[in-house]
């Protein structure tokens, strides 16, 4: 059948669900949905393969360091993962330019978050050196004294 035939057919189906009996509507249902996959065939997601991992090359390294301006080293870089044979912990390195970006948040230093409570004052003007020669500030001693507990 035809594109256009099985798009009317279906228009006519959807319709007639409507004014059905209960029974016949979960029939018409699962035609309709046959006649809609007929019409509009479901696209096999096509799986993109992937290249197998290369290491990089110090050139390579150094380009992509220098057009992120940041200020790794590309031999360490390379050198550090040549050690570990390439690996991240247990797993087979997949990406090199994303370990890069890594080293990178690993040297900023870290950011506040937004929300913490930032005094205005400091320690030492929120809560001075006590007075005095005991390290009590002057009017406890003096009330110590009145009371006869010293």
């Amino acid at each position: 059948m035809s594109k256009k035939i099985l798009e009317e057919l279906l228009v006519l189906i959807e319709d007639f669900i409507q004014w059905a009996p209960p029974p016949e509507q979960n029939y018409l249902r699962q035609r309709s949905h046959k006649i809609h996959t007929m019409i509009y065939p479901k696209k096999k997601a096509v799986k993109k393969e992937k290249e197998p991992f290369r290491k990089p090359t110090i050139l390579e390294v150094t380009q992509y360091c220098l057009s992120r301006k940041n200020d790794i080293e590309p031999q360490a870089f390379l050198d550090f993962y040549e050690s570990k044979g390439w690996k991240v912990g247990n797993s087979a390195m997949k990406d090199w330019m994303a370990a890069v970006r890594n080293w990178e948040r690993r040297d900023q230093p870290p950011k506040r978050r937004s929300g913490r409570f930032t005094p205005e004052i400091s320690v030492q003007e929120a809560c001075p050196e006590p007075e005095g020669e005991t390290g009590v500030p002057d009017n406890i001693s003096e009330m110590i004294k009145q009371k006869g507990l010293k």
